[in-house]
């Protein structure tokens, strides 16, 4: 774990905490109803948004599927339109990947978090790797490619922003992080 010392989201006692957490970490590695995440960053001077999916199956895991997961699944069928920003879909059918994926998790997107006013996908990432009061970085060893992830994106067919990602968790694997709800 990196600590900005600059960042008042992070300290020395979170960075304790959390890597006691990950070594008494009872519930094991990546596991369904977990997410991959990356936050906004630059790419050739041009600020790009993060992106989000859910983990809907992990190889291996033969526990019950929680409520995140059936839901994702079942958003893949309907109709649902990506909208930078937006909340979520339970409201108008729009949304983005955060606003859908907070929507799945049951985690209210409009609260502080790791020094944002709302959660998006840098906040995620940011409470994730700090002070982990909302989200925590999942530990243990992933297997990216082999995970089924459904996320909702401009990139799926218009109408149908929800839909599995290719290739699993390939795209997370060069730039994101597997997270879980504290």
């Amino acid at each position: 774990m990196t600590i900005d010392p600059l960042d008042p989201a992070h300290s020395a006692a979170d960075a304790i905490a959390n890597a006691a957490r990950d070594v008494l970490d009872p519930d094991g590695p990546v596991r369904p109803g977990d997410f991959f995440a990356y936050g906004w960053h630059t790419v050739n001077g041009v600020r790009r948004p993060g992106h989000c999916g859910l983990i809907v199956s992990v190889p291996g895991y033969d526990g019950p599927m929680p409520p995140s997961v059936i839901d994702a699944i079942d958003d893949i069928d309907r109709a649902v339109w990506y909208d930078l920003g937006g909340a979520g879909i339970e409201d108008d059918g729009r949304g983005d990947c955060s606003g859908w994926l907070l929507e799945k998790l049951r985690v209210k997107r409009v609260q502080p978090c790791a020094g944002w006013d709302s959660i998006n996908t840098s906040a995620m990432v940011a409470d994730a790797t700090g002070p982990q009061r909302i989200f925590r970085h999942v530990g243990g060893p992933v297997p990216w490619a082999a995970c089924g992830v459904v996320d909702c994106s401009g990139s799926h067919p218009k109408g149908r922003a929800v839909g599995r990602r290719p290739g699993g968790g390939l795209l997370w694997a060069r730039a994101g992080i597997p997270i879980r709800v504290v």
